[in-house]
This record gives structure tokens, sequence and C-alpha cells, in this order.
């Protein structure tokens, strides 16, 4: 991969030349605030928040969307890019509904710990005429407060990626929200209950609703056999307990509480570990953290294989791979067997490996992605992928870590 140098707070680096400023900077460890951006899902510079200095242009430059260059000079920390974050922060919050205690987000919303990592203090600053901001509660599963909408676009550039597109940003202006075509509520369109605008969101404008008290009725209910599901697909059925908890991206705190009140076994996918763009909820996937009472996957049929994932991960998420597995740089060693090790020596007590990491495939034989129509359920193992060779590393492998029957 061709390689740029670039100075960055006046320290020199050598990065991809196909990098962003933002993306270099991660690279090199040096933080730049954001709250439009999603990785490889939404980069549009709409919220300014990563505005940076760079020497030679005439204003501040969004670094999720500026190309480095050789010998560019960059500074992300600047006063006069301080003061962009802090009024930008400012702007927001003069139109932003301002319930954070109440809110369902408070303590894990991005908004807000901007807000607190700039030092915002006066909340009114720019105080004036405030959009109405609709709600949506029209679907059993979501509800939308526009109110507390930032209008990082998040949200529609998810629906976008999952091939649904429901949603869009309507009116102009001041009076933009974001809603579906003709301000029509989500449940006269073809929203397929993904939740992945609940995911994306930064704030509270997008939760999910809550419906702990007719899951309780469900659990005491003697004639019922209850599955836990907070996360568009449950397939899991394993073991002794008869649920599986698939607590998988965005929860709320009510849900968590709920999931260990009850015992649930959670889900815990280890290629989830090594994502750099959840800086908050990505360490609670590394094994070092798991409790036993969990199901470790290298990953789930929803996700990507093991050796097809590591090609499309960041090359700063392939080293903490490296690094975390003990694995030399460059070695032309497949990586499966690694991560299989790993997630079999964890304390969970259970441990799910798909048949396509055992067999080392790229994403070619990936299972599912979720919310597409067409080409997903199709792989098939043959008869001529399972060896004695095989049979044999896998028993040797379970019998070692203590999973055997």
């Amino acid at each position: 991969m061709e390689q740029v140098n670039v100075k960055i707070n006046g320290v020199s680096y050598e990065v991809p030349a196909d990098s962003t400023i933002l993306e270099a900077a991660r690279y090199a460890g040096i933080d730049i605030p954001t709250l439009c951006y999603l990785k490889d899902v939404n980069q549009i510079g709409a919220c300014r928040m990563c505005m940076v200095e760079v020497k030679g242009a005439r204003s501040l430059v969004a670094a999720c969307v500026y190309p480095v260059n050789e010998g560019m000079e960059v500074f992300t920390n600047t006063p006069k890019v301080q003061e962009s974050r802090r009024m930008t922060l400012e702007l927001l919050l003069s139109v932003h509904e301002k319930k954070c205690l109440s809110c369902e987000r408070s303590g894990n919303c991005e908004f807000q710990k901007l807000c607190n990592d700039m030092g915002i203090e006066e909340e009114n600053r720019f105080e004036g005429a405030i959009p109405a901001g609709s709600k949506d509660f029209s679907t059993p599963y979501l509800e939308r407060n526009n109110a507390k909408c930032v209008l990082c676009r998040r949200c529609v550039a998810a629906c976008q990626n999952q091939h649904v597109s429901v949603i869009g940003a309507n009116n102009r202006g001041f009076d933009t929200e974001i809603g579906c075509a003709f301000e029509s509520p989500l449940n006269n369109v073809a929203c397929v209950a993904c939740g992945q605008c609940i995911v994306s969101c930064p704030t509270g404008a997008l939760t999910e609703k809550d419906n702990t008290q007719e899951v309780i009725d469900a659990i005491n209910d003697p004639e019922k056999i209850v599955i836990v599901q907070t996360a568009p697909a449950v397939r899991a059925a394993l073991g002794e307990k008869p649920v599986i908890a698939e607590d998988l991206g965005y929860l709320t705190d009510s849900v968590r509480r709920l999931v260990q009140a009850c015992g649930f076994p959670g889900m815990k996918v280890l290629e989830f570990a090594f994502d750099s763009r959840d800086s908050s909820g990505a360490a609670e996937y590394f094994p070092y953290n798991y409790t036993p009472n969990c199901v470790v996957y290298t990953g789930t049929h929803d996700n990507e294989t093991v050796e097809g994932w590591y090609e499309t991960i960041l090359p700063e998420e392939r080293a903490l791979v490296r690094e975390y597995l003990g694995r030399p740089e460059g070695t032309a060693q497949p990586l499966h067997w690694d991560f299989i090790r790993a997630a079999m020596s964890s304390v969970a007590k259970w441990c799910v490996v798909p048949m396509q990491d055992y067999l080392g495939l790229d994403n070619r034989a990936r299972m599912n992605q979720p919310s597409t129509v067409g080409k997903n359920w199709r792989w098939r193992a043959s008869p001529a992928d399972f060896s004695p060779e095989l049979a044999g590393r896998i028993r040797r492998m379970t019998a070692c870590y203590g999973r055997m029957p």
C-alpha cells in the first residue's frame, strides 16, 4: 500500500495515501471528535465537529472527508479549532431538547459526552426559536423524537446501508428533520425492524420501546418458553438454559438489568472486540472481560467469516488483532485457528464456532447479511470439507480447553 508522510501536531507519521485526515489521526492514535461520522457508512462532514487546521488552507477543514497528501501539516487542537468545536456544540444545543436527566441515553450519549469533554457550561448561549420536533411512536419496536435529533444523518446512512432506505431528511433549512417520505409514520413504510438506526444514533432521538414489564410477565408464565430478543435476529438456543439473550449493539440499562436479573447467558462476538468505531463498548467483547455465564462466538451467521473479516478491517485494527493474539507482523499463517483458540480458552461456559471458520473460508462463505434480499443462506458444506485431520484438530482443541461433552 502506498504511503505518504504527514505531520500531525508537529510529529511526523507515515500513513496510507488514501486516508482522510481523520483516518490518519486515528492510525497515529490521535483523537479527533466526531458526531456524524460512521466508518464506511456515513462520511459526509455534516456535523463540523472534526474540524482541524491544515497548513496553507484558507479555513478549517472537516477531517472526516479531507484527504491527506505528501508533506501535509495538520493541527488538531489549536485554540481556533477548540473554539469552532465549542460553538458547533452550543449551536446544536440551542435547538436541542435538553431533558438529559430523564433521557434514555443519559450517560451513554455521544452528544452529551462531547459537551462534557469540551467544557460546555452555557447551554443557552444561542437561545432562540426551536423547531417543533415531530415524534413517531407508530411502531411496536422503536420511538423517534426529532426534538433530540442533531441531524447527523447516521440513521439515514445506516438504513441505506441495509438496502431499506425508508427514512431521510424532510423539509429544508431550519425546518429540516428526519422522517419517512411524505411524512408518513414508520409503520406505513417497508421498515424491516433491524434496529440499525437506533444503534447508529448518537443521541436519544431514536430509542427502543421499553417492553420490560411484558417480558417479566411472560417469564413468570409457566406455559411459555421465553426468547429474549434485543437485536435483529435471535437464532441461538443452546445448553442448559432455555434462553440466550442476544445482547448485542446498543442496550438500555433497563434491558441489561433485566437480562442480569433473569440469569440469561449473553452473547460475546470476538470480532466485535477489535472494532475501532466503538470506543466504549468494544472492550466487553475481549475474553479477559467475559464472565462464565455467556456464549462466545468467533462470529455469528450474521457476521463475516474470520478470514474475510480480517481482510476488510482497518490497518490499526489488524495491528490490535496481531498484538492480542501474539501473531508476528507479516505472518502467512491463517488467522482462524488463533481466533478459535482465543474463544475456546476463554471463561465463557459455551463456545460456538461456525463451520466456515473451522474451514478458514473467506467472505464468499458468509451465511447471511442482515436486512438484504437474495444471496443469503446459500453456503453449504460438502463431504469433501470434512477430513480426519480437521476432525482430529477440533477434537484436540476441544479437549485441551475442557469443552468435551
